[in-house]
């Protein structure tokens, strides 16, 4: 028994060190936007416009939820690559609280299997 039981104590150390690595990333000081940022072509509507046949400007929108309600911005020229890099951490964050949540599932089962492992039935 002692001998598998150290063997789990290990995978939860390892487990543990992913999980404050996590927990640091999602501390840091740092900023971040919640929502999504597309970019797609629109028609203008402008009578006479290159754009009547097959949409052709370019125009990024940035979608965000508050109090509950869909919220589309558009994102001016100057502000996309800042925009866009701001989503990107808050997709790392969200993938990070996803991968925090595996972990503690994971550390979960292997002390639920340390205990049942110690388990002497009463007979």
């Amino acid at each position: 028994m002692g001998k598998f039981v150290n063997s789990k104590k290990a995978q939860f150390g390892r487990l543990d060190l992913q999980r404050d690595k996590l927990i640091d990333y999602l501390l840091s000081d740092c900023s971040l936007i919640q929502g999504s940022y597309t970019e797609l072509l629109v028609k203008c509507g402008k009578a006479g416009c290159h754009c009547e046949g097959k949409p052709a400007h370019p125009v990024a929108r940035l979608g965000t939820r508050r109090n509950n309600k869909a919220q589309n911005q558009v994102v001016r020229v100057f502000d996309r690559e800042r925009i866009r890099s701001l989503v990107e951490v808050y997709r790392g964050h969200k993938a990070a609280l996803t991968d925090l949540k595996d972990i503690h599932k994971k550390q979960e089962k292997i002390v639920k299997s340390i205990i049942s492992d110690k388990d002497e039935p009463y007979s």
